[in-house]
């Protein structure tokens, strides 16, 4: 025996998420960017209730950590305090219904050096 075979029946995520990735780029010591935004709509018909985690960097912030379809979630970086270098998170959005797969936004931050002062 083995698992029956679902034929052609790919598995479509119940959230819809976009973008799945996201970029911030800031220069060490300046104002942090500004918040980019992501849409969570849901595959099927209802609404659908979800909860938004990331792993506790200090680093990023999410406008909300749960809510229900359709809805926007703005994800802004705090780069006081970072040096200069790449860091990388992923944000879990997790449909309510029991047995659905996250969906992940991946999150980039780049933080450069800042040029020195003319004088």
């Amino acid at each position: 025996g083995g698992p029956p075979d679902l034929g052609a029946l790919a598995y479509r995520p119940l959230l819809g998420i976009a973008p799945a990735d996201l970029r911030f780029a800031v220069a060490a010591g300046h104002r942090d960017p500004p918040p980019q935004r992501i849409e969570i709509q849901n595959g099927g018909e209802s609404p659908l209730s979800w909860s938004a985690h990331a792993s506790g960097q200090s680093w990023l912030r999410l406008s909300a950590t749960s809510g229900a379809t359709p809805a926007a979630l703005d994800v802004s970086v705090r780069v006081a305090g970072l040096t200069p270098g790449a860091y990388t998170e992923t944000i879990q959005i997790t449909p309510s219904l029991e047995g659905e797969l996250p969906a992940l936004v991946r999150v980039t931050l780049a933080v450069v050096p800042s040029p020195p002062r003319r004088r």
